[in-house]
């Protein structure tokens, strides 16, 4: 079956394709296509359910298409799923609402300040620097003083956090 003879607006279908979304015989931008033709409540709803989905790599899918096609609810379950234990949905969420240049940052600090995953830390921290969000700065500068962790890449956290603090300061003086 072609992707023009499926019918998306039921779940199952849906999320079918959506978990082969990145496989080379299926297109990205075709499914994206039928999406935004869908009723809006259709597939509001189906992307919706998807970031309930057990594999992670379709929930960010989800979580993706959802907060640029739907940008008040995507927000809001982005916002939930950064609630969630798994450190891949929580960077999958925080760079969807950095996109979106959504502003949470009390959130987003409290996450900095307990969460153990430098991933999830790592993006914390970039968001932050890229909102310029100054009530973040005490967090920020404990982070450089005592924190000696790095993300996967060997990248210090202590050092995006000091240059985060710089660019944050420098938007202030804009």
């Amino acid at each position: 079956m072609s992707i023009d003879q499926l019918d998306i607006s039921e779940y199952g279908p849906f999320e079918s394709y959506l978990s082969k979304i990145r496989q080379p015989s299926y297109s990205y931008d075709r499914f994206v296509a039928m999406v935004v033709n869908l009723p809006r409540q259709v597939a509001s709803h189906n992307l919706y359910k998807a970031t309930f989905h057990s594999d992670m790599a379709v929930v960010c899918e989800a979580i993706n298409l959802f907060s640029r096609l739907f940008p008040d609810e995507g927000s809001i379950r982005c916002l939930d799923l950064l609630k969630v234990s798994d450190p891949l949905i929580q960077v999958c969420s925080l760079n969807c609402l950095m996109l979106m240049e959504y502003l949470c940052e009390d959130i987003v600090i409290s996450l900095l300040q307990t969460e153990q995953d430098a991933e999830v830390r790592f993006t914390s921290i970039e968001y932050l620097a890229k909102l310029g969000s100054a009530k973040a700065i005490d967090t920020l500068q404990t982070i450089c003083e005592e924190d000696d962790t790095i993300d996967y890449e060997g990248r210090p956290i202590a050092a995006l956090s000091a240059a985060a603090i710089s660019s944050i300061n420098r938007s202030k003086l804009k």
